[in-house]
């Protein structure tokens, strides 16, 4: 049995306040990455 990691860095997000950085969200092009890679990580 094997056990693969994949490392993958976060989708790009807006700029934001310090206080803010745990709760802001992705930009457009984020979403399209993070939608993209799943897509390819399913196959």
């Amino acid at each position: 049995m094997y056990t693969y990691i994949y490392l993958v860095r976060h989708g790009e997000s807006p700029k934001s306040k310090i206080n803010e950085e745990r709760t802001r969200g992705l930009t457009e092009q984020g979403l399209k990455d993070s939608k993209a890679l799943a897509d390819f990580m399913e196959k």
